[in-house]
């Protein structure tokens, strides 16, 4: 959804100004949006409640707080005939949504002696999903997208959800991949991804965003030491992994390593889904199977964010320095996963398009200098 359409503006058409014709140096303008009276403002309601706590003289403490949300007449995009002469598409109020949550901050001092050991999570759960969807067009195509930007159109589902089209293997003979038309197999790829194919037809696995999310520190101080280390996790959702593209590498030389896993003779549709190489590529096929269903993974994972080493010295008494304290510290950040649910070696925050690689290990060291 848009969300920032101002129905009072979209209630006419209104033009915008391009600058002046090279030719002419007049004025010319094109049209910024058109006119849909209809439109009304969107409407939000939420409930929130919460609690704070502390036990065990302050052992424990934290917050609780839980809330819940709807929206109706959500502002989307909308396409229209284009031979009414008002463009391709249209603000409209297309959806009606819910969403609830909770978010948990919890703080424990698990020991207080020589060593003191302190704990901290913030742990977040949230579920949203579309209750009702007014705009007609529900092509399973739209929705078959890397980055999911598309809200789901089926009540009761996550409003941004994971796809795909039902998957029929690869054919032994030739290696090439397999649909589903009127429930029989099939390679028309025009068909399977064209219009008649209906987000209803697709196979849904679930939010394209994490239910359940949040972070784990922990802290160990010794006299003037301490370490901290902190883990984030994201739990309950899936995402759409890339893979090869043959029209790609065929145009612009651009592979994927999945490649070496393509099916190559009668026998490998056994233990492989990546499809045989041909050229030409069939119109549609890499539109199909990269959209089908072997492709969408659990997206679950744990990963350390950082682990930081620290001394503080602070001077004692009648010594004259000129800071009042100082801190050495190291960290080491982006160490990677220490556990993710999917089989392919792949981290789902860097899983989609060909190019984006995880960020490198990075070591840091410095002091800080209180005067």
């Amino acid at each position: 959804f848009s969300g920032n359409a101002d129905p009072a503006r979209v209630a006419v058409t209104t033009l915008f100004n391009q600058g002046n014709s090279i030719y002419t140096n007049s004025p010319y303008y094109s049209f910024d949006q058109f006119a849909n009276p209809e439109l009304k403002w969107e409407t939000v309601s939420q409930f929130n409640t919460g609690i704070d706590f502390s036990v065990l003289q302050g052992r424990i403490s934290g917050s609780l707080d839980a809330y819940l949300k709807k929206a109706s007449d959500l502002f989307g995009v909308v396409p229209v005939d284009y031979t009414t002469g008002v463009g391709f598409q249209i603000q409209k109020n297309v959806a009606k949504i819910q969403g609830k949550g909770l978010d948990l901050v919890l703080n424990s001092v698990n020991t207080n002696k020589l060593i003191r050991w302190t704990t901290d999570l913030n742990f977040s759960y949230h579920k949203d999903v579309t209750k009702a969807y007014y705009n007609a067009d529900l092509r399973a195509a739209n929705f078959m997208t890397q980055g999911n930007t598309r809200v789901s159109g089926i009540p009761g589902q996550a409003i941004y959800g994971i796809y795909a089209y039902p998957w029929g293997g690869l054919e032994p003979a030739t290696g090439l991949p397999q649909g589903y038309v009127n429930g029989a197999l099939s390679k028309d790829y025009r068909t399977i991804t064209g219009t008649d194919t209906k987000i209803t037809d697709a196979k849904y696995f679930g939010s394209a965003l994490p239910l359940y999310y949040g972070s784990l520190g922990n802290t160990l101080t010794y006299k003037a030491f301490s370490v901290e280390a902190r883990l984030l996790f994201k739990l309950g959702y899936y995402f759409r992994r890339s893979t090869i593209d043959y029209t790609i590498l065929n145009t612009q030389w651009n592979g994927h390593s999945d490649y070496a896993m393509r099916w190559q003779k009668p026998g490998d549709e056994l233990q492989t889904d990546i499809p045989a190489m041909v050229y030409p590529v069939p119109g549609g096929m890499s539109a199909f199977y990269q959209n089908a269903e072997p492709f969408v993974t659990k997206g679950d994972h744990i990963r350390v964010q950082y682990i930081t080493l620290n001394y503080r010295y602070v001077p004692k008494e009648g010594i004259k320095l000129p800071f009042k304290s100082i801190n050495f510290y190291s960290s080491l950040s982006n160490l990677g996963l220490i556990w993710k649910a999917n089989k392919n070696g792949i981290d789902p925050d860097y899983a989609s398009g060909y190019t984006i690689i995880p960020p490198p290990l990075t070591i840091a060291a410095g002091l800080r200098a209180n005067f």
